[in-house]
């Protein structure tokens, strides 16, 4: 089973990454367009990463019962 990666999900949480990293260091709100990029990066990643684990979940479920049995 494949599991598809929303590209909005990516950018609002990309944003989302970048906002809390500007108002973590509190920086004008013009660095805003500058620390996107990096956002960008680990907003990928991290959906990446949970596109590996739910596939992981999904692979645990579809066991056929035949492997269970004895």
């Amino acid at each position: 089973m494949t599991y598809t990666i929303d590209r909005s999900e990516i950018f609002s949480f990309a944003w989302t990454l970048a906002r809390k990293q500007l108002w973590s260091n509190r920086l004008p709100a013009s660095e805003l367009r500058n620390l996107f990029p990096d956002a960008l990066r680990r907003a990928w990643a991290e959906m990446k990463r949970r596109a590996v684990i739910a596939a992981e979940r999904a692979a645990l479920v579809l066991h056929p019962v035949s492997e269970y049995r004895c």
